[in-house]
């Protein structure tokens, strides 16, 4: 456009200097001014010719500069300011990107909800779309109950596999015979899940207790780790560990014995997956000779 006008310029001062000098000539100025005249023709196609010149190489700088620029992705922001990128990827709550201009291979975040549009190198847009605070409700909604609906999936096929169980337990074992009898309480951790395969998990506990026999009687404590097996609500159940006898007349009664030195269980628990009821019976020592026990899990 700028060459067209330029060109425009130049026939009309080409056409004013031939009028002058066509004025000159009738007028019979004479030789001088006839020359004049030519003179004047002369420096008027001169001028046209600098100013095509100028022209193409100002037409010309124009397109080097397009030519050289990047081709880059354009963020608008809501206010209308422009960001020049290079896009690296796009989510439903954000956009990454790296500077265009400089080259810069920092990463950067910038959230959709800053941003009306986006324009793509290859010269596509793309609207964003704002979600209002009901929309924002809803999907928070939606995402709570399906994490809920998980939660439940996982539950009832942790029940039908056998699942895992509580992994804390308090209860309380009673063990009686002939000549003897105590009464224990215990806290106990399970430390290893069941497997997918044999269900086997791994327990460590601790207790208090009293024994008593015909003519003697002590206190102690204990603690054991054990092994559980099976899946579902039956478990096989067997425990070995340390004693110590610290009160009564027991304590000199297994003085340097292995008696009062080592605790040992073994026997049959009943407890759900997911449930907090125990039932414990076996044999063992201190629990000794069979022993009964309820607790719950949690």
């Amino acid at each position: 456009m700028k060459l067209f006008y330029s060109k425009l310029a130049c026939i009309l001062i080409i056409a004013s200097t031939s009028i002058t000098y066509s004025f000159a000539s009738d007028s019979s100025l004479g030789k001088k001014d006839n020359h004049s005249g030519l003179k004047l023709n002369q420096t008027a196609s001169n001028t046209c010719s600098t100013s095509h010149l100028y022209s193409q190489k100002s037409n010309s700088a124009l397109m080097d500069r397009t030519l050289t620029q990047k081709e880059c992705d354009t963020i608008i922001l809501n206010d209308g300011k422009t960001i020049r990128v290079n896009i690296k990827s796009t989510s439903e709550s954000d956009v990454r990107y790296t500077n265009c201009e400089n080259d810069d291979t920092l990463e950067l975040i910038i959230s959709k909800n800053d941003i009306k549009a986006i324009q793509y190198a290859n010269g596509t847009f793309e609207f964003v779309k704002h979600k209002s605070a009901e929309d924002e409700f809803k999907e928070e909604q939606r995402t709570h109950q399906k994490e809920k609906a998980a939660r439940l999936e996982e539950k009832a096929v942790l029940l039908e596999r056998g699942g895992t169980l509580y992994e804390n337990s308090i209860y309380g074992s009673f063990a009686f015979g002939l000549v003897m009898g105590s009464g224990t309480i215990f806290y106990e951790r399970i430390f290893g899940k069941n497997s997918s395969e044999d269900n086997l998990m791994f327990y460590a506990k601790i207790g208090m207790g009293m024994m008593a026999t015909w003519d003697s009687d002590g206190n102690y404590v204990l603690g054991q780790i054990g092994m559980l097996t099976g899946n579902r609500s039956h478990h096989f159940e067997s425990g070995i560990g340390m004693l110590h006898f610290y009160k009564g007349f027991l304590v000199d009664d297994y003085k340097g014995s292995p008696m009062g030195k080592i605790s040992a269980s073994i026997g049959y628990r009943y407890q759900r997956p997911q449930g907090h009821f125990i039932f414990r019976t076996g044999v063992g020592w201190p629990e000794a000779p069979c022993y009964v026990s309820l607790g719950i899990s949690f």
